[in-house]
């Protein structure tokens, strides 16, 4: 098992704390466990390339209905599309081209039987009413910067709900090797049952 230490790094305290007992659980499972830095430029550039690519394929496919319709869009909703509107040729082919280093980076990192293990989000669930910009910056972004590394790597993640932090349901995430689907829910299931 790869425990994402910059991915922990991420998660607020309190999050990582009532996360490691479930950390704990799952490196049972294995015979081996290091961390590892899975983005060593920072998770930030994985989420960039992301949030490009994301915001360019939104605009090609949506883009010509939204600009003859120009639909009412909810806060949070109508922001990401105009940010995909904005989005750039050149910004999309120096993104695709970052694409390919990231995927190639988690191919040589995710070996076949390694599995890499991280935090499903950086703070629990936001409170009904949260503010959009709030939502925006302190759980969208950082979150993204955890699940942009399955997104990108075209990996299959399982979240698996092993903690609670004030009476709110955290979870942990094992990544697993390209086309490791059926092993990774094995694997899974494993774990669930020796916890439960």
């Amino acid at each position: 098992m790869l425990i994402a230490e910059d991915c922990f790094d991420l998660v607020d305290t309190n999050v990582k704390q009532a996360l490691q007992p479930a950390l704990n659980a799952v490196s049972r499972q294995f015979n081996q466990c290091s961390t590892v830095i899975v983005a060593s430029e920072g998770l930030e550039s994985f989420m960039e390339c992301f949030r490009i690519i994301q915001g360019a394929e939104i605009w090609q496919s949506l883009g010509s209905w939204i600009e003859q319709h120009n639909p009412h869009l909810g806060p949070g909703i109508n922001e990401r599309i105009t940010a995909a509107r904005t989005v750039t040729t050149a910004e999309e082919k120096g993104a695709r081209a970052r694409h390919r280093e990231i995927r190639l980076h988690l191919d040589h990192l995710m070996q076949p039987g390694n599995i890499l293990c991280l935090p499903t989000s950086p703070r629990v669930a936001p409170a009904k009413n949260t503010r959009t910009s709030t939502l925006e910056v302190t759980y969208r972004y950082q979150a993204i910067c955890l699940l942009s590394i399955a997104g990108l790597g075209g990996l299959p993640e399982i979240t698996l709900p092993l903690a609670s932090l004030d009476g709110l349901p955290v979870g942990i995430s094992l990544v697993g090797a390209r086309g490791s689907d059926k092993q990774l829910l094995q694997l899974s299931r494993s774990i669930m049952e020796q916890v439960e």
